[in-house]
């Protein structure tokens, strides 16, 4: 238990640390810096974002294939569903705008 202990304070010290290093000094400058620095955070979300649908779109498209060649309209169904997710995935940035 006291090992539990002595991780969780190296634990919560390391996330101060990071917070103090990294995330507080990107707001050091004047406010429009600050909104300048958010803003291309969040680009970068969303970019992932889209890569992530991007990854999904493909393999639902090639399993809905197989899964229409074999004939498993259950699995129809799933890779529909997950097409859905990858193109909202990669619309997120417009729907959110």
């Amino acid at each position: 238990m006291n090992k539990i202990k002595e991780h969780a304070k190296y634990l919560a010290f390391s996330f101060i640390s990071f917070f103090n290093l990294i995330i507080i000094p990107s707001f050091a400058g004047d406010e429009q810096q600050a909104v300048k620095e958010v803003d291309k955070l969040i680009d970068k979300l969303y970019a992932v974002v889209g890569y992530a649908g991007t990854l999904i779109a493909i393999y639902a498209c090639g399993m809905l294939i197989f899964s229409f060649k074999s004939e498993n309209y259950d699995a129809v169904g799933k890779h529909i569903m997950q097409l859905c997710v990858a193109i909202t995935l990669i619309g997120l940035k417009t729907f959110m705008n």
